[in-house]
């Protein structure tokens, strides 16, 4: 399928049986058939469209502050104009001159140098899957020196996977796998399915247990073949008479952020699998990018365990972490920040963020695509998972603002040079037209330029 529409992201994705599969998108191969569980403005693609018109409803303060002044403008400009004719009344192009400097004090240059920037900085953004609530947090993104992270979804793909295999000695890696997987074949436990998942990658056959008993948040008991072997955490070992001192490396067990997999058999201890939440790969250089780029104050929040939150923190390199967090701990923390004087963005998956995402000066919702709870929380959904939309979207920010004075410094330029020049009798009415065009041209072709921002991020991905 091409979700190009929908999520911004540039390669097709491979839809499997019971996949989700939003509308607006389009089937590149194959019959498909879908059942239609959303429809019209409930859709993705409907609330999409519902942000970019609740967006173009709102403005910028730069063009509000645009507006104070504009009640002024035309009064200002008969006022010019009644004092060149006076200076010039006995001159035969008096009124030829009058005529060219109304024509080039029309203010078309400077009228289209906000909406032309921000309609080219919002087409850069929703063409990498970026949407915005309120055009005005395109503006404030400029003035934000904090960010606050989930992890789970977040800075993780939210995927667990088999990090580490520590059998005991006598006992090899594939030796202790093949006990995982006549243990863990059956369960639908996440531990389970990423040992299952690796299994499978080495050419591991699942094998059936005879008997099978699982205690839910403990581990599983499997019979096969005569044998007996028990999988789960510690306190299941010591239930069933496995001391913790027959495994190995236990004090690193202690240090690690994963979730650890023990297993024995018949009361023997074979070793234990560490599973642990897969760090995005661009997560280390998006921080490193985010700080270079000025965010003074980087933060994981998350209700994840102590060690599994450091660890995270650690190989990403940021500082602030706080663990065990509940929805209003994740509240407390950025209304905290506020208080310190930071500009905060809070960036999460949308759905026990929830609270931190609308309290914070600007919510950013990772992944927002079929999420309802992130388009509604957030003010920019992230229409998928790609973490380098964040130190793009401060770039696209300060790139737009730049733009926008620009455009105002070269549409007033433009106006003053045919002001002088039509007092001074140099400029006629027709090329005081075609000055003014010129002066819509440049500020529009100028603005142009932003519609190419981003193009290069999914290489750089």
């Amino acid at each position: 399928m091409d979700e190009a529409n929908v999520t911004g992201e540039s390669l097709p994705i491979d839809k499997n049986p019971d996949a989700e599969v939003f509308a607006g998108t389009t089937n590149l191969s194959g019959a498909l058939e879908v059942e239609i569980t959303r429809a019209g403005k409930d859709t993705t693609i409907g609330k999409v469209r519902e942000l970019i018109e609740r967006a173009h409803e709102s403005r910028l303060s730069f063009s509000r502050v645009v507006d104070q002044y504009v009640a002024y403008y035309t009064p200002f400009v008969l006022v010019v104009a009644g004092t060149v004719l006076f200076f010039t009344r006995g001159a035969e192009d008096s009124l030829e001159r009058v005529v060219a400097l109304l024509v080039v004090t029309c203010p078309i240059a400077i009228i289209l140098a906000t909406p032309a920037s921000v309609v080219a900085a919002l087409s850069a953004a929703a063409r990498v899957g970026v949407l915005f609530k309120d055009i005005g947090d395109l503006e404030a993104l400029t003035r934000m020196d904090a960010m606050v992270f989930d992890k789970t979804g977040t800075l993780t793909t939210g995927d667990l996977e088999v990090s580490k295999l520590a059998p005991v000695e006598g006992i090899d890696t594939t030796g202790l796998m093949r006990a995982a997987v006549i243990a863990e074949s059956a369960s639908n436990h996440p531990v389970a399915q990423a040992v299952m998942r690796l299994a499978k990658k080495v050419n591991l056959e699942p094998v059936h247990p005879d008997q099978l008993h699982e205690e839910p948040g403990r581990g599983v008991k499997a019979t096969v073949g005569g044998r007996t072997i028990i999988a789960g955490n510690l306190a299941w070992m010591v239930d069933n008479k496995v001391l913790a001192e027959q495994f190995p490396r236990m004090a690193e067990v202690n240090e690690m952020g994963a979730s650890i997999l023990f297993l024995a058999e018949d009361g023997k201890a074979l070793g234990w699998i560490a599973v642990a939440d897969t760090v995005r790969t661009t997560a280390k250089a998006v921080i490193a990018e985010l700080h270079e780029s000025g965010v003074r104050h980087t933060a994981i929040v998350s209700g994840d365990r102590r060690q599994v939150v450091e660890s995270v923190a650690d190989e990403l390199g940021v500082s602030a972490r706080k663990s065990e967090c509940t929805p209003a701990d994740k509240v407390t923390y950025v209304e905290k920040a506020k208080e310190e004087g930071y500009h905060v963005i809070f960036v999460g998956d949308g759905v026990n963020d929830a609270p931190a995402l609308v309290n914070s000066h600007i919510g950013i919702a990772m992944g927002a695509a079929g999420s309802d709870v992130a388009l509604d929380s957030a003010s920019i959904a992230l229409m998928n998972s790609k973490l380098n939309r964040l130190p793009f979207l401060l770039q696209l920010s300060r790139t737009m603002k730049r733009t926008v004075i620009q455009n105002f410094v070269l549409g007033s330029l433009i106006i003053l040079v045919g002001v002088a020049l039509s007092a001074a009798g140099s400029l006629s009415p027709m090329l005081a037209s075609i000055l003014q065009v010129f002066g819509a041209m440049v500020v529009a072709l100028n603005s142009a330029r932003l519609i190419r921002q981003g193009e290069t991020l999914d290489l750089e991905q």
